[in-house]
């Protein structure tokens, strides 16, 4: 009823309003002597003020520890998406130094019978470069993140995976992505993937980064409303959550 009646009324002062009431406060004063009763109000009123500024502070100081630690997730996932940004180039310098992406079974096996004389450890960086240009770049999903790995966990001991076995993986990731020679896909996805500049992506990420912000102070507001509207609806239905508050 008071939500109805008094909309943009605060909490503390519907909290009063039910105080005042249930304790049948304006009864009691009404039966005080007019001295007492004065010396009373004269003292209400000149504690008011500072109540209701001890009131502003304490909401100010709880939007502010809000609005801190949005900002440090904000910041938590900024970083993480600039250190994905950061591996994903790297990872295209990596492959272009090895002569561009390995688009088919058959540029695979190609590219693995021309390091027969590197390492075993060479073969499997290399192979392994390829699959995270997979994985981090053209986000390929696949079934098991092992296809991606270089080892493997094998009753709690770290096992290197061969390159055989990395090579495999890699032709699976390929079909998997249905990548084919000439930069085109076989069968095209529902949602092809097209080279953004850095300018464009970053005014994308601005754009999209106030958006989220005007979308999240409008839900905060909504959700303030809704609390308030839910903690006096307790308090109506329960004032005896009220003992042993201030006035």
């Amino acid at each position: 009823m008071l939500v109805r009646q008094k909309p943009s009324a605060r909490v503390i002062t519907l909290e009063v309003l039910i105080m005042l009431v249930n304790n049948k406060t304006a009864d009691w004063v009404h039966r005080l002597e007019p001295s007492k009763r004065e010396e009373l109000m004269q003292e209400a009123r000149s504690i008011s003020p500072g109540m209701l500024l001890r009131y502003k502070e304490k909401m100010a100081q709880i939007k502010q520890d809000k609005w801190k630690i949005w900002q440090g997730k904000q910041a938590q996932r900024e970083e993480k998406q600039r250190k994905q940004a950061i591996e994903r180039l790297q990872l295209i310098d990596s492959v272009d130094e090895q002569g561009g992406l390995w688009r088919s079974k058959e540029r695979i096996e190609q590219e693995y019978k021309k390091m027969e004389e590197s390492s075993d450890e060479q073969i499997r960086r290399a192979i392994h470069k390829q699959l995270q240009f997979h994985q981090k770049v053209l986000q390929v999903k696949a079934s098991k993140r092992e296809l991606y790995q270089l080892t493997i966990t094998v009753d709690g001991k770290q096992k290197k995976i061969s390159k055989e076995t990395m090579k495999e993986n890699l032709i699976k990731i390929v079909e998997l992505g249905h990548c084919g020679e000439g930069g085109e896909h076989r069968e095209k996805p529902s949602t092809s993937r097209t080279f953004t500049s850095p300018s464009k992506r970053l005014s994308k990420f601005t754009e999209m980064k106030e958006n989220l912000a005007a979308k999240r102070a409008k839900e905060k507001t909504k959700r303030a409303v809704q609390n308030s509207k839910q903690h006096l609806e307790a308090l109506l239905k329960n004032p005896k959550l009220l003992v042993g508050k201030k006035n």
